[in-house]
């Protein structure tokens, strides 16, 4: 299968680009052993490629790698089953077995057939796939890597005791495999399983046909029904319990949240008591819940639905079929292309080293062991680590890798500061450097840059629930505004995201959706989801245009009155005062000169749409710097981030679980279990909630539609999202970098799911004994 390239040039230089230390760390030498001349004639010439983080990784585990740091040794000390390589004409791209020795074969009609799985009796295809494994892999000390290895790792990566951050790969995800989520789930048994009231808009126990008993309120069929304490305490149909309270006169809105913490369950679970109901609804005097109090809650209520049960991992669709052969039973089915794409990354471990400390497995050069090109043979935490050839790895003697991983040793320190990279760099201790905004004017027509554009898309995320913004208001300081849709859509409208892409970013482009020009909606054809008639007209009817060229997201007169409008709402709600100033904190990983820059174009931006309306002078954004932002930003403790999403391009419908989960999106007040949206699937209007959207386009009843139907649902999902403005895309994100003179690339052109060609195809003009030779020579000093 081969795919030309996709020759668009779109998204990566982190904004976050770290600048914290000013010192230079610890470099290791470059030689990774001594090298021998005869005559002088280097007989055994080694290849060290120097490269930098600009963070250290927290772990490289399989099961727990979240960012680009933590995947770095992954990359370079694993294989996937499957992997990407050149083609013939080195313009496109094709897939070979790694650890795999064989493409997945479908055996859905065996599975289906046998009764034991829930599978359609009549399935044919896409549910099951065998997979035979590469019997010539095994770990760098050469233990052997069998079904019995990837059986274990799965069990452990599923494991409900474990917790794993990357589980979800095989529980929700499009490889998610039957009671995969259950058996992760096994730490619930026993415990009561609530149920969503409200599905598809429209009540599974309508509130009128609901009766009472002597301990709560039941459905007619005598199930409980209940309440949470994050729903409906935020809001019921749009309105502020706090807000009420205040309105009523009544200042115990603490009184009622303590009490109904007390008739909570250990999970969060209120039922629907008199009690309950006398706190919640006391403002307005009423002590017994009646007709209007069902009214009220029946859009935010759960019923009981039984007790998890515990899942046998017998029951899991994973299976050994063999000693060198595995089995996958999916929960829905697969294109097997996707099936491939989706095993390019890999999840084993070592189980010796796995059970001696899960919580510390893969966090040192002792914990860890490799099974790819490269070995892990030094780790100074925060500081440097050192790869050398893995000898033992099977691509050096199977006559399929040949010219591929020419580099003996990879020596990777942490800089922090770019300025001190670029340093390194331009005196030949470091084979490569990001650029920044900063350097663009001198490096931007130099032979050595390289533009490479990644599939993420950066945006501002905002925090929209009231009640949170209150918490962290001051006297005379307002921020309970944002919480305002009109407030939040007049700051996407204020910024100019070409100027601030030119001002703010080296080589980032503008961006106007979720989803960039990297994803491919069909991996047969290679064509690409942003081109897409529905793609194209989801961002033109969002943005009010009649054709994508159109599209600037810059309208500063819609702006200025978007913001009186919020004004005059909050000022009627008394959730303003006519003298508050708004400063919102624009949080950010560090105080350095790149972030300075992004709010402070941001804060003139908005400042400008100010201009003229009653908020003239009254608007500030600052700059908050927070190693934690992201996880503060679940909690609700800061008021707007620039958070990014990408990865999984060729399969852009499982990314939407990252604006439609609530465990997922960095959007703090969308609830994505309670917010609607209505989508025409086939000429008819369906409701769901977002969540139940997401769920049915990637493991429900649209996962095997057609492709076009799939499309149409994730391109209404996709202007859905940005209709609710607690997102606002900024920019497609494109990385500028400068190639050394030691190595060179295998095309300069970028391939899709190769990039230039990376480590595997890299050549080096000099062995280390000669660019030792070559940098003194040259002072210590290259012109780019």
């Amino acid at each position: 299968m081969k795919k030309k390239i996709l020759a668009f040039l779109l998204g990566i230089l982190t904004l976050f680009t770290a600048f914290a230390s000013s010192c230079e760390p610890e470099m290791l030498p470059q030689e990774s052993t001594p090298q021998e001349s005869v005559g002088g004639i280097v007989t055994n010439p080694t290849y060290t490629y120097n490269d930098y983080l600009e963070e250290a990784p927290a772990t490289w585990s399989p099961f727990n790698w979240k960012t680009d740091e933590d995947k770095y040794i992954l990359s370079l000390t694993q294989m996937g089953l499957y992997d990407f390589i050149l083609d013939e004409s080195g313009e496109g791209y094709e897939m070979v077995w790694e650890m795999a020795d064989s493409d997945p074969v479908d055996v859905t009609e065996q599975y289906a057939k046998s009764g034991k799985w829930p599978i359609p009796a009549d399935a044919t295809a896409g549910y099951a796939y065998k997979i035979a494994l590469n019997s010539a892999a095994c770990w760098e000390d050469s233990t052997p890597i069998n079904a019995d290895t990837y059986l274990y790792s799965m069990q452990q990566l599923l494991d409900s005791g474990n917790k794993n951050y990357r589980a979800s790969d095989y529980t929700t995800g499009t490889l998610a495999v039957i009671n995969g989520y259950e058996y992760y789930n096994n730490d619930k048994a026993g415990k009561p399983i609530y149920r969503d009231n409200m599905v598809n808009g429209e009540y599974v126990h309508p509130f009128d046909t609901w009766e009472e008993g002597e301990d709560g309120v039941y459905t007619a069929s005598g199930k409980p029904i209940v309440f949470t304490l994050d729903s409906p305490l935020t809001s019921l149909n749009g309105y502020s319990i706090q807000g009420w309270y205040e309105e009523s006169g009544k200042k115990d809105f603490a009184s009622c949240i303590k009490g109904l913490r007390e008739l909570a369950d250990e999970n969060g679970y209120v039922p629907v008591t008199d009690e309950s109901i006398a706190l919640l609804f006391s403002f307005t005097g009423s002590v017994h819940w009646g007709y209007e109090a069902r009214k009220h809650l029946a859009a935010y209520v759960y019923y009981g639905d039984g007790e998890y049960t515990s899942v046998p991992w017998s029951k899991v669709g994973f299976l050994k079929t063999g000693e060198y052969e595995i089995t996958l039973i999916l929960k829905n089915p697969v294109d097997p292309l996707l099936v491939k794409y989706n095993l390019t990354t890999n999840f084993i471990v070592k189980k010796d080293l796995y059970e001696q400390d899960k919580s510390a497995y893969a966090t040192s050069t002792q914990s860890y062991m490799s099974y790819g090109p490269y070995k892990l043979v030094t780790y100074a935490a925060g500081k440097v680590m050192v790869l050398e050839r893995n000898e033992g790895w099977y691509g050096y003697s199977d006559g399929k890798h040949e010219d591929q991983f020419a580099a003996t040793t990879v020596n990777c320190a942490v800089i922090t500061d770019h300025t001190q990279a670029l340093e390194d760099f331009i005196a030949g201790k470091l084979d490569r450097v990001s650029l920044s905004p900063a350097d663009m004017e001198k490096y931007k027509n130099s032979k050595f840059i390289l533009y490479t554009p990644q599939d993420f898309t950066s945006k501002l995320s905002f925090n929209g629930d009231i009640d949170a913004l209150k918490k962290r208001e001051t006297e005379g300081v307002n921020k309970s505004i944002l919480a305002y849709k009109d407030f939040r859509k007049a700051i996407s409208l204020a910024i100019n995201r070409e100027e601030f892409c030119a001002s703010c970013t080296a080589t980032h482009e503008a961006g106007y959706g979720l989803y960039n020009y990297m994803y491919v909606c069909n991996p047969e054809t290679g064509a690409l989801y942003r081109e897409n008639a529905a793609a194209k007209g989801a961002l033109c009817k969002f943005y009010g245009v009649n054709n994508v060229a159109e599209i600037t997201g810059y309208d500063l007169d819609q702006a200025k009155k978007l913001l009186e409008s919020a004004y005059k709402s909050c000022l009627k709600d008394e959730n303003i005062s006519e003298t508050d100033n708004i400063v919102l904190e624009l949080t950010v990983a560090r105080d350095d000169e790149a972030n300075r820059n992004v709010v402070a174009f941001i804060n003139t931006a908005v400042q400008n749409a100010a201009m003229g309306t009653p908020l003239e002078g009254r608007i500030s954004i600052v700059l908050k710097a927070d190693g934690d932002f992201y996880e503060n930003c679940k909690r609700g403790l800061t008021d707007i981030i620039v958070s990014t999403w990408g990865g999984n391009a060729m399969d852009p419908f499982s990314l939407m679980e990252c604006y439609c989960v609530n465990d997922k999106h960095y959007e703090y007040g969308f609830d994505g279990e309670k917010e609607f949206l209505t989508v025409t699937v086939e000429e008819e209007e369906i409701t769901k909630t977002f969540t139940d959207w997401y769920i049915a386009l990637s493991a429900g009843e649209y996962a095997s539609a057609d492709l076009q139907t799939r499309i149409n649902i994730l391109a209404a999902l996709e202007k859905g999202i940005l209709e609710q403005c607690f997102t606002t895309p900024l920019y497609y994100r494109i990385s500028a970098s400068l190639n050394g003179r030691k190595t060179e690339n295998a095309t300069q052109t970028y391939v899709q799911n190769i990039g230039f060609g990376g480590m595997r195809y890299m050549k080096f003009v000099y062995n280390d004994e000669e660019w030792s030779t070559y940098v003194s020579e040259s002072d210590n000093s290259f012109i780019y």
